[in-house]
């Protein structure tokens, strides 16, 4: 006998308080929710499910389901990553800093570059950045002394 679907679950511990029969091989949870919405009562439902790949990107996967039909579409987005709001649990995609930005966030202080323009701030965080470098090199050298 077959039960209907429960298109509610968002979680794999919700699937197993749900479907007392469900079965798994490796984590369920690997593709994190984005966002969801269903009807019971209309029988369908839309999803969108996220896997990271840190310092890459993400696959995202769209799921559509009306009735007994599912559509689904997977595509890579490069240079994203997903972040969790901690007050409301919610998750969203943002830009991945490229390792310049975090550079530039590292070594100049955020009222240095306010006034700059992108090529200027770029050039001083990168003179930063080898300065406090050979700056490191000369202490190393005097510690082998």
């Amino acid at each position: 006998m077959r039960n209907d679907k429960s298109l509610g679950a968002d979680d794999f511990d919700k699937v197993t308080k749900l479907v007392p029969d469900v079965q798994k091989f490796g984590n369920p949870d690997t593709f994190q929710l984005l966002c969801k919405a269903w009807s019971e009562e209309q029988s369908w439902m839309k999803s969108t499910k996220v896997l990271d790949v840190p310092g890459a990107g993400v696959f995202l996967q769209v799921t559509t389901q009306q009735g007994d039909n599912v559509a689904e579409s997977v595509c890579w987005a490069p240079n994203v990553h997903l972040v969790e709001d901690k007050e409301t649990g919610y998750r969203s995609l943002v830009k991945a800093k490229s390792e310049l930005e975090k550079m530039m966030e590292k070594n100049l202080p955020e009222e240095d570059h306010s006034n700059l323009n992108g090529a200027a701030a770029i050039v001083a965080a990168v003179n930063r950045h080898k300065a406090s470098a050979a700056a490191a090199d000369i202490k190393e050298d005097n510690d082998i002394k």
